[in-house]
């Protein structure tokens, strides 16, 4: 949020009270006259009866030229009516406002947002997707104020924390947004239509493949994996080289995450599927509702799931494994992060 300390040329208007007569509506009209102490600006005015109550808005940050303008000052008319449009009681009343000049700003500060550091950091109004890299840095796809849409990598231990690597006007924010990350590229994954770009330097690359109509990608070293309609196809980077794909997809996938030997993916029944050589259900209790995968460290894939549980078989002190499950030797961990407990679970499963 920024807040503007402003210099405002502004002053008070006040007419003298007058006296409205018990009459027909249309008979009631009465005429108001000011003229502004200074030359331009926007007039706010209104009609106060005998208590100070406020009975009508007459003019709302109005300029000048939405009033008459005569040799004697502005004016208006107040047709008798309050801010419901009913006839006003007989009585007196005062016509009261301001007039605020032109605005100059004298400096400009940041609050309540902690992705701006200094006067040149990036001004981030929310982040769609985030990938952490290699080494600690953090790449966001994120909305920048001014309607656009940019991939912005912020590195910690850099004296130059803050760098934009694509910046594209946007004018409405993206519905659906993830990021994957290979060794040299990034992909961008927006309503189903897929980018890329260099980490090192953010420029555009080509992409070979179909980019209308993705579901989910993935990407790890040099691999990358996408999933539409027709199935989820593998390729070798930096040259795109088709490497195969996993066809029969189990029903709803939606999530996809690279191993080191083949992949796992995530349905929107929340079940979660291993392929390796061909498809494979994990076991994982009921309770649980994986809504996305990712990739973790070896062997392992971090699972997220729709809320934090305590299953029945809470294991008191046991090891904290941060939500992943090793698929090593197919067998495999469930673990909440927030109440710290863990059982291995049996990886066998029904075959597609």
């Amino acid at each position: 949020m920024a807040l503007l300390h402003l210099a405002l040329a502004t002053a008070v208007l006040w007419a003298s009270a007058f006296s409205l007569p018990a009459q027909e509506p249309a008979a009631r009209s009465v005429e108001l006259r000011f003229v502004p102490a200074v030359g331009e600006g926007t007039v706010s005015l209104g009609i106060y009866d005998a208590s100070g109550r406020l009975v009508r808005v007459l003019a709302d940050e109005w300029t000048f030229n939405r009033f008459r303008v005569g040799l004697d000052g502005l004016s208006t008319t107040w047709d008798g009516l309050d801010q419901a449009g009913q006839p006003v009681p007989a009585g007196t009343y005062a016509a009261r406002g301001f007039i605020v000049g032109d605005v100059d700003i004298r400096g400009e500060a940041f609050y309540f947002n902690d992705w701006i550091e200094a006067a040149d950091s990036p001004r981030i109004e929310a982040v769609a997707a985030r990938q952490l890299l290699p080494g600690g840095d953090v790449l966001l796809a994120a909305r920048l104020a001014g309607a656009q849409g940019a991939l912005v990598r912020y590195s910690p231990e850099s004296d130059v924390r803050w760098h934009t690597l694509v910046q594209r006007p946007r004018p409405q924010p993206a519905q659906s947004a993830r990021l994957a990350v290979s060794d040299t590229l990034a992909f961008i994954l927006l309503d189903g239509e897929m980018q890329a770009a260099r980490l090192e330097d953010g420029g555009e690359v080509s992409l070979p493949m179909p980019v209308s109509g993705v579901k989910a990608i993935a990407a790890r070293g040099q691999q990358l994996a996408v999933l539409d309609g027709e199935g989820l196809r593998f390729y070798a980077l930096p040259d795109f080289s088709p490497r195969g794909s996993a066809g029969q997809l189990p029903p709803g996938l939606g999530s996809v995450a690279l191993l080191d030997d083949g992949a796992v993916a995530a349905a929107e029944d929340g079940s979660v599927w291993l392929w390796q050589k061909g498809w494979r259900r994990l076991d994982i209790p009921a309770e649980v509702k994986v809504r996305a995968v990712s990739g973790g460290a070896g062997a392992t894939v971090r699972l997220v799931y729709a809320e934090a549980l305590r299953l029945p078989w809470e294991t008191p002190g046991a090891q904290l494994l941060g939500r992943k499950q090793s698929l090593a030797n197919l067998a495999s961990h469930f673990a909440d992060e927030n109440t710290g407990w863990s059982r291995p679970l049996s990886a066998t499963g029904a075959n597609t």
